[in-house]
């Protein structure tokens, strides 16, 4: 995976271009959120370099969400788009994150749906918790170059997710 995904991984954090493209269809912009938000995060896993698409898979979230291209995209895809608020230290991100999730989730249960009993809203409930109480996911510390607060390190202990 690295060595396939990793050379666009990198275009896409330094360039633009690739962005301004994806963002042409609904079906991009998800592909280019599922390279930035999830890969890196697979790919450099423990490094800093797995959050260096965040803020541009965050950008990308919010777009699809404000002109309502994520309605385009059948539900459970729409579980992707929405995962970079989820991944946000923002408590604005957080919040929307969990309004869409929350929507998903009742979506997904309706009776008409295959999937059922989804948890999503619950899911970015905790994320946004974790903002709440710290400001940032204390997971991340050590791959950041962050100092771990007494607190946070409790928390980590026993991490929710």
């Amino acid at each position: 995976m690295v060595s396939r995904f990793a050379p666009v991984f990198g275009e896409v954090t330094e360039s633009k271009e690739h962005v301004d493209h994806a963002k042409e269809t609904p079906e991009g912009t998800l592909a280019l959120i599922v390279l930035l938000d999830q890969m890196g995060r697979n790919m450099y896993r423990g490094s800093a370099r797995a959050f260096a698409g965040d803020s541009i898979a965050r950008s990308l979230a919010m777009y699809m969400v404000r002109r309502k291209f994520h309605q385009q995209l059948r539900l459970v895809k729409r579980s992707f788009v929405y995962m970079p608020l989820m991944h946000a230290e923002d408590m604005e991100a957080q919040d929307l994150s969990v309004q869409m999730y929350t929507e998903l989730a009742e979506q997904l249960n309706a009776p008409d749906e295959d999937a059922n009993n989804s948890n999503f809203g619950d899911y970015a409930k905790l994320h946004q918790q974790v903002i709440r109480d710290f400001g940032r996911f204390p997971s991340r510390n050590l791959a950041l170059g962050r100092t771990s607060t007494p607190e946070e390190l409790k928390w980590l202990e026993n991490p929710p997710f």
